[in-house]
């Protein structure tokens, strides 16, 4: 395992250990790699987010680059065996010193902040790290009174949907959005009188209401459901299962693969509901996708080979329908057309990873 702990003297400092005293360094110093290095707070060990940078890291390890993260907290397995990785505390009050000499040790070329909050950005003195290196973010979701002025002083901004509504895109200088993705698999799901819903999200505090939404659409038309999804975040899955009386069966009780628990399971689920990168994966392997909104099962509607393309935010996200696109909404999965619901060909096309990947290597380089 490649793992590399900056190992913390107190909560609020930071002590680096030199690169130059790692085994690590001479594979991180050749001058014609180009040395580009993730930095995200925190990496789940599954999740749409990951499923992204992972994809794009394993690509430009193809093409001679090397990638190295750096993080507070990493759970991801694959990354963390696949890359070398850095943690290092976010909070402290050397946190930009310490990320200086982490550019300086490792010739770092890139730096691209994974960003799902503004805190860390503002932490930092971005002029002062643009003279090291290139400097770019990612924007993942929704960012609640991000600056613009801060994003337009970095040297790329990418987005992953043109409707993020705390965004100003008239404001911004030059901007690439890059949807989510999928590698391109076969569809594999077929319907044989399966009965039961398969919900798919992690069970944290920010997912709560989509959960809620997934849920009682399932109460209300009487469809049996399992959660995937890990019970680590034991607050929220004492909400559900106070709010909705569920029992310890209701959940799998840990996080899952998508594809590979899709496709082992593909005799038990009639659909999948969620958002996001889950609908993506499960939409390419034929299964009946549920697109949840926040506000409620009443704003969900299930993803058809009629209303695939309607623009769900880029990303099969949903908060409500606007009047001019209600006629595009399928509140019920009706089995007798089946093949209306099956959204594998299209996915293949609007959302082929290998694209996205050509995109986003040609931008971040400047080309």
């Amino acid at each position: 395992m490649r793992l590399r702990s900056l190992p913390v003297l107190s909560y609020i400092e930071n002590i680096y250990n030199d690169a130059r005293n790692t085994e690590l360094s001479s594979a991180c110093r050749p001058i014609h790699k180009k040395n580009i290095l993730y930095l995200a707070k925190y990496i789940n060990n599954f999740g749409g987010i990951e499923t992204r940078i992972l994809a794009y890291a394993e690509a430009l390890s193809k093409i001679n680059c090397n990638v190295i993260f750096v993080s507070e907290q990493n759970d991801c397995d694959t990354i963390k065996s696949r890359f070398t990785c850095l943690r290092i505390n976010f909070h402290a009050r050397n946190f930009e010193k310490s990320l200086i000499k982490i550019i300086r040790n490792y010739h770092i070329d890139i730096v691209e902040f994974q960003t799902r909050s503004r805190r860390f950005i503002y932490a930092l003195d971005l002029d002062e790290l643009k003279r090291h290196c290139r400097i770019g973010c990612c924007i993942h979701g929704e960012i609640p009174a991000i600056d613009i002025d801060t994003l337009n002083s970095m040297d790329y901004r990418i987005f992953i949907s043109d409707l993020l509504c705390s965004i100003d895109y008239d404001k911004l200088n030059d901007y690439k959005i890059l949807p989510n993705a999928i590698r391109c698999t076969g569809r594999e799901w077929e319907y044989n009188n399966q009965t039961k819903a398969l919900i798919i999200s992690r069970i944290a505090k920010d997912k709560f209401n989509q959960l809620c939404s997934a849920i009682e659409y399932c109460f209300e038309r009487k469809i049996p459901f399992t959660i995937a999804g890990s019970t680590k975040y034991d607050n929220t899955a004492k909400r559900l299962k106070k709010r909705y009386d569920l029992g310890d069966e209701t959940f799998t009780g840990n996080e899952i693969d998508t594809i590979s628990y899709l496709k082992k399971h593909k005799e038990d689920y009639l659909l999948v509901a969620g958002v996001g990168q889950v609908l993506l994966e499960a939409g390419a392997l034929g299964y009946p996708c549920l697109l949840v909104s926040d506000l409620g099962p009443g704003y969900s509607t299930f993803l058809t080979r009629k209303n695939i393309r309607g623009n769900f935010g880029r990303n099969l996200t949903l908060t409500y329908f606007s009047k001019s696109k209600q006629h595009l909404q399928v509140q019920e999965l009706d089995t007798s057309v089946i093949s209306d619901y099956d959204i594998s060909q299209e996915l293949r096309q609007d959302y082929n990873m290998a694209d996205r990947i050509h995109e986003y290597i040609a931008y971040i380089s400047g080309e």
